[in-house]
């Protein structure tokens, strides 16, 4: 679930250079695609701000790099990710009895904090 990455300046595996502080986390799918959609609808609503930005670029890196659900990342875009899954659980959880399938969403949400929580350093 959670990888460290290499050294500054030492190749990985996949020819990729990071700095030290990058880091790899593991969202399963369903948390994932709940993360995108949030900050994907914050940016339909014209409400982009720089934490927006920071997670969409990981977002979208990871939509470019293989598995959509690999994410690799600094501490602040880490924070950012963590503060989109507590807002999510935050709303759905206050309207679970108007909200479809809330209960695999709170649960999503809550594994994708977690993991991304667990692997900041």
């Amino acid at each position: 679930m959670l990888r460290q990455e290499t050294l500054p300046g030492v190749l990985e595996v996949t020819g990729s250079r990071q700095p030290q502080s990058v880091f790899t986390v593991d969202l399963d799918a369903d948390s994932y695609d709940l993360v995108v959609r949030a900050v994907r609808t914050r940016i339909d609503r014209g409400l982009y701000t720089t934490t927006t930005e920071r997670a969409w670029r990981v977002l979208r890196a990871a939509m470019s790099q293989g598995p959509p659900w690999r994410l690799s990342m600094e501490r602040e875009e880490a924070e950012s990710l963590c503060e989109w899954f507590e807002k999510t659980y935050d709303v759905v959880s206050a309207l679970t009895d108007r909200w479809p399938d809330a209960r695999n969403i709170l649960d999503a949400a809550l594994r994708g904090v977690r993991a991304i929580s667990a692997a900041i350093p």
